[in-house]
């Protein structure tokens, strides 16, 4: 207890028994004090993530005593001499708390709200090391979990689908046509967690299959990457990082959506389900994760677009952790992914089944890291009359990957080595190609140096050789330089060469599409596709309130891999085409407070084939912008997206000539306008609500399929401030 006393004034003569009662009650109160000190404990926990802070101050400034939290957040003070007291809560990066407790609690939760500062991200894909992206040379886009969760967006494809510059268009063949700057899919290196997605559909993976929900942040590299990851990479990289935190958690979430013609049940039935959990609990050395969702899209646009009335995906997601010491740790990941679809008429009922497996063994120290990889992708479609009398089974491939691979990093002084071994034999089997089963063995070396040689001057140079069994090696090498004219102002350039080795379609198919009637043959004698890019950008950026960024992106390409006709219905591949892509990209955004900012890229193409004619299918122009309304009590939050395209003439590819097609009429101009608001209800519980394709622009030919959209999601996490 503390007693004050105020004394103001009081009679001549009397001072020296008002100074006897002060000091017997201030003896009494120190007496009483010490013989009452108490032990204080509690919990510091992230606001927002509701994750535990580690190294936050707890201090008390009247009796000058404090402490700070352990890993989960835990505090111990001793020797609390009397209450109230007043406690001051701080950390870097959050907004410091202060309060007054008046009396011991047995359970103490205390939230830092963060503050509105941008950290430097730390970024993987540009050097397969970690690397601050403000001082890598080589230009590294990220989207991180809070643009994931603004977006509103379920899988990477619709996520993608918002950014300028970015065109994800769907196929009716399977997969999505994905451009990035105007260069195609099978330009484009994707990967998961650093590792390249294995099986794809004609040379297209498809993006749908990836769900955003375990996603931590997706870092995108544009221009040739081949020296660091071989085939694919000649128009850049896109790597989806997942979420590999162990810490004690769990959360279940759901969400619901359907066609916004009018809130009514049917509209709902046809619409999208999303069921999923995620599980993750460390056990002394050990730590264990677990997620699985499963998802229904019932019969609306984005299905009967590629012929389907129904699809059911399904994704399980495992991984163990273990410490052999602080240095050693051995990772084990399994992910497995099926889908199933299915169309019904009165004539015909087609199926189709897509599968994927992803096996991961990972030993790590501070130096090498050893992985063992085995991907499986099978896919099968058939056909058969009402009556289940088969018609005919039209696809059934497999493909397999076995990967060995040893990763080197040492840091020397200011330079940081990254260099490794790859091993790995792919095997191809499908009814599409002659021999049914191909298969070819790949040995890669790989050798990057990230020096910084000032404060103002930064450099990557690297070199890969790829050796295939079926064809001549391929030497990539890669040079970029980071120059800071000021601590806001930067300049980057860099320079690499790229490649994509011919996919076994293209070499062994032997295939008589009866449906369509046209038959398509393989050219083993096919080249490497190969590229020669230059990218060049200009920064200014204060770190928190403005930034701008503009680009100017060329590559060179050669040997490209075209479709020609042998005879009317008859095609095959060979090595013909050159072509120059050529883009401009300008982003800025701009903090207006601490919870308002708005964003906007725009994007400007010129593509052209060796005979100087456009591209097929380039958009000259495009621009997304994006606005973040966050308010402090980060109770209730709001984001908007809108993507516009700017008109141009469409093409689709004749698959009997094997030429593309103009059409006669421009697409007008046309806006994607997104719009997500989320509310927390307590710690653990999130409501969303959100309109997709506001403006209800739809194409029946080319694309956008879905029409406007609504969609409800509810998720809930119990983290470790709850399980305590």
């Amino acid at each position: 207890m503390v007693i004050t006393v105020k004394v103001s004034n009081y009679k001549r003569g009397g001072g020296s028994f008002l100074k006897l009662c002060l000091t017997n009650l201030l003896f009494i109160n120190l007496l009483t004090g010490a013989l009452n000190t108490e032990k204080f404990s509690g919990y510091i926990f992230d606001l927002e993530s509701g994750e535990p802070i580690f190294n936050a101050n707890i201090y008390i400034p009247s009796q000058d005593i404090g402490t700070t939290s352990n890993k989960k957040g835990k505090f111990t003070l001793e020797d609390i001499i009397a209450f109230p007291i007043q406690i001051e809560v701080s950390h870097i990066g959050y907004k410091p708390l202060t309060f007054t407790l008046k009396k011991i609690s047995l359970s103490n939760k205390f939230f830092l709200e963060k503050k509105a500062v941008v950290f430097d991200e730390l970024v993987v894909t540009a050097s397969r090391s970690g690397q601050y992206r403000s001082k890598s040379p080589i230009l590294t886009e990220v989207i991180n979990r809070k643009d994931i969760e603004s977006s509103g967006s379920k899988n990477i494809a619709d996520l993608l689908r918002l950014k300028s510059g970015i065109f994800v268009q769907e196929s009716i063949g399977g997969g999505e046509t994905l451009k990035i700057l105007g260069m195609d899919s099978k330009y484009v290196l994707i990967m998961i967690d650093s590792q390249p997605i294995h099986g794809k559909f004609n040379n297209r993976a498809s993006l749908d299959q990836i769900s955003t929900e375990n996603i931590e942040k997706i870092e995108i590299v544009k221009g040739p990457s081949s020296s660091l990851y071989g085939s694919e990479a000649m128009a850049g990289v896109i790597n989806i990082i997942t979420n590999k935190k162990y810490e004690k958690s769990m959360s279940i979430y759901t969400r619901i959506d359907g066609n916004l013609k009018s809130l009514s049940h049917s509209n709902f039935n046809s619409g999208n389900n999303y069921l999923g959990f995620d599980l993750r609990q460390p056990i002394k050395k050990t730590a264990l994760r677990m997620s699985a969702n499963t998802s229904n899209i019932n019969k609306n646009q984005s299905v009967i677009s590629s012929g389907i009335d129904q699809t059911k995906k399904d994704v399980i997601d495992l991984g163990i952790k273990y410490a052999l010491s602080n240095k050693e740790i051995i990772n084990l990941a399994f992910k497995n992914f099926l889908q199933n679809s299915e169309r019904k008429s009165k004539l015909n009922e087609a199926f189709s089944k897509i599968g994927r497996k992803n096996f991961i063994l990972t030993y790590q120290n501070s130096q090498f890291t050893h992985s063992i990889s085995s991907s499986n992708y099978f896919r099968k479609y058939s056909q058969k009359r009402p009556w289940n009398v088969l018609l005919e089974s039209e696809e059934k491939t497999a493909e397999e990957l076995l990967e060995y691979e040893m990763n080197y990093q040492k840091k020397i002084s200011s330079i940081s080595i990254s260099s490794g071994i790859e091993v790995s034999q792919a095997k191809y089997q499908s009814n599409r190609i002659k021999s049914n089963n191909e298969k070819i063995d790949i040995f890669s070396l790989y050798s990057q140096f990230d020096s910084e040689h000032s404060s103002k001057l930064s450099t990557t140079t690297g070199l890969r050789v790829d050796s295939y069994s079926q064809y001549k090696s391929v030497i990539s090498p890669r040079l970029a330089l980071l120059y800071n004219f000021t601590n806001f102002f930067k300049f980057r350039s860099s320079w690499g060469l790229g490649f994509r080795a011919p996919s076994f379609i293209e070499k062994y198919i032997d295939w008589n599409h009866e449906q369509y009637g046209y038959t398509i043959y393989g050219n083993a004698n096919l080249k490497p596709e190969s590229s020669n890019g230059f990218t060049i950008s200009f920064q200014y950026d204060d770190s928190k309130t403005y930034n701008i960024n503009t680009t100017y992106y060329i590559t060179y390409f050669e040997n490209l891999i075209e479709s020609f006709t042998i005879s009317p219905g008859t095609l095959s591949y060979q090595n013909v085409e050159s072509a120059i892509f050529e883009g401009f990209e300008i982003f800025s955004k701009a903090r207006f407070s601490d919870i308002f900012f708005a964003a906007i890229r725009l994007n400007w193409l010129n593509n052209k084939d060796g005979m100087n004619r456009t591209i097929p299918n380039t958009i000259p122009f495009s621009f997304n912008t994006k606005i973040q309304f966050l308010p402090s009590n980060d109770i209730f939050s709001f984001f908007a997206n809108i993507k516009v395209v700017t008109p141009y003439k469409p093409q689709i590819y004749d698959s009997k000539e094997g030429i593309f097609i103009e059409s006669k009429n421009k697409i007008t101009t046309y806006a994607l306008i997104n719009m997500t608001s989320n509310i927390k209800w307590g710690n653990s519980i999130h409501f969303s609500i959100g309109v997709d394709n506001l403006a209800d622009y739809t194409n029946v030919n080319y694309g956008p399929y879905i029409g406007r959209k609504i969609y409800f999601q509810i998720s809930s996490k119990i983290n470790d401030r709850n399980l305590q």
